[in-house]
């Protein structure tokens, strides 16, 4: 995966293996935005955008994320992108975007 300037989107495929992002990362490391389906790493300021899904199984399953990356930052994407979703579900988010009230 090429690491892109700051201000792009790329796609990223989440690894299998989420137990090393859980290690590394806790979900209060980051800011969720359940309307907006968008998740602030705090610490390197990139953020993750995730896709709606027609089933929570779909959602659950979902390797696919858009990402806003910081160069400078040293750390494994995959990783982080396993740890954002991690964080996601940890904080509510769900297969679709919360309705109006």
């Amino acid at each position: 995966m090429r690491a892109s300037l700051p201000g792009t989107i790329d796609n990223a495929m989440i690894p299998v293996d989420r137990e090393t992002a859980m290690s590394q990362f806790t979900p209060d490391d980051f800011d969720v935005d359940l309307r907006e389906r968008k998740v602030i790493h705090k610490p390197s300021g990139m953020w993750f955008s995730f896709y709606e899904y027609n089933t929570e199984d779909d959602w659950k399953d979902s390797t696919s994320v858009i990402y806003r990356d910081n160069p400078d930052w040293p750390g494994d994407r995959r990783e982080l992108a396993a740890a954002a979703k991690h964080a996601a579900v940890a904080k509510g988010m769900t297969a679709r975007k919360p309705m109006h009230q």
